[in-house]
């Protein structure tokens, strides 16, 4: 009887204090990003696959070495009129001046690095889209900066303006937030 109560006292001190654990870990367990300021005004999604191949993204970052794709997804079960407003070529131009305000001439790239990016306009009226809080949003911007062909670090942010007025904002917060890892 004496060691039942050992063992039952010993299971709820591991059920507390794994719960404890969980209630102040739950931040960081989230998918959500909230590492720097900007990640707050918008929903934010980052994942690190190659922590070892960071720094090598981030001198690419500084030479301004990166080929740069970018794709769009319109609107399929509504009128698509985000792109009647935003321009890839105005998108490409912003990025690059993104970049380029890193720029870091003592820094040297030799990387094979490419970066795709894609302009996702929020379809409204999908059948998916259940909640109004999928509904929010006017769309996301996603990276995936990759090195020699491997996902190294992925981000998507949300933009909330119909004609996307905010999307340099979020530009910006998606290479800051690389370089601040």
């Amino acid at each position: 009887m004496k060691y039942l109560g050992i063992v039952l006292t010993l299971i709820i001190v591991a059920l507390v204090g794994k719960s404890i654990y969980l209630q102040v870990n739950k931040e960081s367990m989230s998918a959500k990003a909230h590492r720097i300021a900007c990640q707050k005004d918008a929903t934010t999604f980052e994942r690190v696959l190659k922590k070892d191949k960071i720094e090598e993204l981030k001198n690419s970052i500084y030479t301004n070495s990166i080929k740069l794709n970018i794709h769009t997804q319109k609107a399929k079960y509504m009128e698509s009129k985000l792109f009647d407003y935003v321009k890839v070529e105005d998108v490409k131009k912003s990025l690059l001046e993104i970049i380029k305000s890193y720029e870091n001439k003592s820094k040297v790239s030799t990387n094979d690095v490419v970066l795709d990016m894609l302009i996702y306009e929020n379809d409204k009226k999908d059948p998916g889209k259940k909640t109004k809080k999928s509904k929010l949003y006017a769309g996301y911007i996603e990276f995936e900066f990759r090195v020699k062909n491997a996902a190294v670090y992925k981000i998507q942010i949300d933009f909330m303006d119909l004609k996307g007025a905010d999307i340099d904002k979020r530009l910006s917060c998606a290479i800051k937030s690389l370089m601040t890892l």
